[in-house]
């Protein structure tokens, strides 16, 4: 044994390095697909847009949402937002949304993380919910397997605040379709939505979809260049 040891010895560290390198390239290789997946489904069928809440809301619709859901989700979703003229970086969202007024509202930056993917989900069924019925009176129709689809949300604002007429029964019908319908099908037409109010408020959309692809794409150039690293070392 202390003969083998005399001999092993001296390689343990070129040992030790190649299960770290090996591991790193299992890793790297792993990640890649992930980061591709992301500049397909995000990048181009959705527009860069990655959340299914969005970012900043006129507030001439605010109030439409907030029908669609159940008070304890309402007073969440409410939380969730200020207004604009009360942001601290309300300048550099200005720069972003040059359209927007003063009373839109933008999601609060001392938003944790837990309270922002609560958000992604009452918002995303309140907007499925919003769409069933402007689907059903014929004045609204999404193909969610067309790419990177948008919707003149301006011409949309009175037909969606005079949904705030309609009966309870309907509303808990729909609201109750929201919560059965798929998840994918749910955050592909909220996506189409909140490309529709950024649009509204003179976001460059061709923009920000670029700049994800191209953030994304920088990413995995990096993680390839990592892999090759680890595979020759």
């Amino acid at each position: 044994m202390k003969i083998i040891k005399k001999y092993v010895r001296p390689f343990i560290a070129m040992a030790l390095v190649c299960v770290i390198l090996l591991g790193g390239q299992a890793i790297l290789e792993l990640m890649l697909p992930e980061y591709m997946s992301r500049i397909v489904n995000t990048g181009l069928q959705k527009g860069g847009i990655e959340n299914t809440y969005p970012e900043i809301i006129p507030s001439d619709v605010f109030e439409v949402f907030t029908e669609f859901m159940t008070e304890e989700d309402a007073v969440s979703f409410e939380n969730s937002y200020i207004m604009l003229k009360e942001a601290v970086n309300k300048d550099k969202i200005l720069e972003k949304y040059p359209s927007a007024d003063e009373n839109a509202l933008v999601i609060d930056e001392n938003a944790d993380k837990a309270q922002l993917e609560n958000l992604a989900k009452i918002f995303a069924k309140s907007t499925y919910s919003i769409y069933s019925l402007l689907a059903e009176n014929g004045v609204l129709t999404i193909d969610t397997e067309a790419v990177n689809q948008k919707i003149d949300m301006a011409a949309l604002t009175q037909q969606m605040n005079d949904l705030k007429n309609i009966d309870e029964a309907k509303m808990q019908q729909v609201m109750a379709g929201a919560d059965e319908a798929q998840e994918t099908l749910v955050n592909s037409i909220t996506t189409v939505f909140i490309k529709g109010f950024y649009d509204e408020m003179g976001a460059d959309l061709t923009k920000m979809q670029n700049g994800f692809i191209i953030k994304s794409g920088i990413a995995m150039l990096a993680l390839s260049a990592l892999n090759v690293a680890c595979t020759i070392g």
